[in-house]
């Protein structure tokens, strides 16, 4: 049920109205939209992209504050506004894809 403030003449409204309509905001902006449910396919290609992203985390988590540093400095001399976390990932993955073993030491 959506929970309003300021009855009748209504200044903020959040939740669902009978899986229908879902009210909310975002940054101070209102809005309402059609209740949506997200499909889970479980195909092998999904299966195995979110295999890749898990093992990118991992091996996040796995390298020492020090190259976590570099690769925060190396998406900083691109000038690209991103943190060190998602540009690992992000090679990682494109890695990963060509079929390539990842590097963790962050490209130049």
């Amino acid at each position: 049920m959506a929970k309003v403030r300021g009855p009748l003449y209504s200044i903020d409204a959040r939740g669902a109205i009978a899986d229908a309509m879902v009210f909310g905001g975002w940054k101070g902006i209102p809005w309402v939209r059609e209740q949506f449910y997200p499909q889970q396919p479980r195909t092998a290609d999904q299966v195995a992209q979110r295999t890749i992203f898990t093992q990118s985390v991992s091996k996040w988590h796995d390298l020492t504050v020090d190259q976590q540093v570099d690769w925060q400095r190396a998406i900083d001399r691109k000038g690209y506004r991103m943190s060190g976390f998602n540009f690992f990932v992000s090679e990682y993955i494109k890695s990963m894809l060509a079929g390539e073993t990842p590097s963790i030491t962050p490209p130049l």
